[in-house]
């Protein structure tokens, strides 16, 4: 069996307004790259009330 490592969503990038615990919108998708070359399998991802709506989760087109 094979453990499936991840992180969660920004640790691999630069702070979004400051803050370790937010999604990093406009820059989000650098973080599927970085986490390859990592050998990182999964990323769980943040839901932000003040920004929910730029969360391609909740967007009609998603991720």
């Amino acid at each position: 069996m094979k453990n499936k490592i991840g992180v969660m969503q920004g640790r691999l990038l630069p702070k979004y307004q400051g803050r370790y615990q937010a999604h990093p919108v406009g820059y989000w998708q650098k973080e599927f790259g970085i986490a390859k070359k990592m050998g990182l399998e999964c990323i769980e991802f943040i839901l932000d009330y003040n920004d929910y709506r730029q969360n391609p989760l909740l967007k009609e087109g998603g991720i």
